[in-house]
């Protein structure tokens, strides 16, 4: 016998089911996870601005990060994910010119710095 023989198709069912599965308001709330507060390029970006304005020779890559409690939750993930978007937010600015990231060797820690020229950049980083 077909479904349609049987009176509907699996979509009809579907549909039928759908009010059951439905969560009012209230409890849909309670039933999201909770974003971590992490620290975005967005973030990174305004502490470059901010930090810079009092550290004109610029400094390490680790300055511009922000602080993070030893007790915090998911600290290791915050941590990363700080480490992150500060970086990719100092080779966005160093794209447009604003910023120089300088390495002495791989692996060693990043250098920022604000360019003097204020030209565009021809590299992200600069291993010396």
């Amino acid at each position: 016998m077909s479904a349609a023989g049987r009176g509907g198709d699996l979509t009809d069912l579907l549909r039928a089911c759908l009010p059951a599965l439905q969560v009012p308001d209230e409890q849909a709330v309670a039933l999201r996870p909770r974003r971590l507060p992490l620290w975005t390029a967005s973030d990174a970006l305004g502490q470059f601005v901010r930090l810079l304005a009092t550290l004109p020779d610029g400094g390490p890559l680790a300055a511009f990060l922000p602080p993070i409690p030893l007790d915090a939750p998911s600290r290791a993930l915050r941590c990363r994910a700080a480490v992150a978007s500060t970086l990719i937010a100092g080779l966005e600015r160093a794209r447009d010119g604003a910023l120089l990231l300088e390495q002495e060797a791989e692996w060693m820690p990043i250098r920022v710095s604000r360019r003097a020229d204020g030209g565009p950049a021809d590299t992200f980083v600069q291993i010396s």
